[in-house]
């Protein structure tokens, strides 16, 4: 019996956003690619740290917001290696209204990851074994037992005057 919970949302951005024409986007392996991009020069919040840059462009009505952070030039595996609870929670709260010229590569994205080895490494094993999972408040004529467990997001910027 699969289950689904999903949960969307769409919003446009606080200001709107222009197209930027098309910049040549250098990728992980170093190859490059033609990308339209989308900004604006805005105050949002900015900030800045070892090997690494952070902005934050809010949706309308400032209570969502989506942050870029920017790795300088061949630092990405460093400011990966830092990004933990403590830098992440400077990232999103550290930021100062500042001037920014913001440009970013329009992107369509769709990542999956699987959950149920992290969940039973973590200790959460009875839900995951037939026979031991007790989903009483559910159901009791069957034995409920969970099977798989993914998470999904999808993330659209493909046009720059909504989200």
């Amino acid at each position: 019996m699969p289950t689904t919970r999903t949960r969307g949302s769409r919003a446009p951005w606080h200001e709107k956003l222009g197209e930027r024409g098309t910049t040549d986007f250098t990728l992980l392996d170093g190859s490059t690619v033609t990308a339209p991009m989308a900004g604006e020069t805005m105050a949002i919040p900015f900030t800045q740290g070892d090997g690494w840059q952070a902005a934050t462009v809010p949706y309308a009505g400032r209570d969502l917001a989506m942050t870029f952070l920017v790795p300088d030039a061949a630092e990405l595996d460093a400011v990966e290696a830092a990004l933990d609870d403590e830098l992440l929670a400077e990232i999103l709260t550290s930021g100062e209204d500042t001037m920014v010229d913001l440009r970013f590569p329009m992107f369509d994205l769709d990542q999956r990851a699987p959950l149920v080895q992290v969940l039973k490494g973590l200790g959460l094993t009875a839900p995951f074994v037939r026979g031991t999972a007790d989903f009483a408040p559910i159901t009791t004529e069957e034995k409920l037992f969970i099977a798989d467990v993914l998470h999904q997001f999808v993330g659209r910027v493909t046009d720059p005057t909504a989200s």
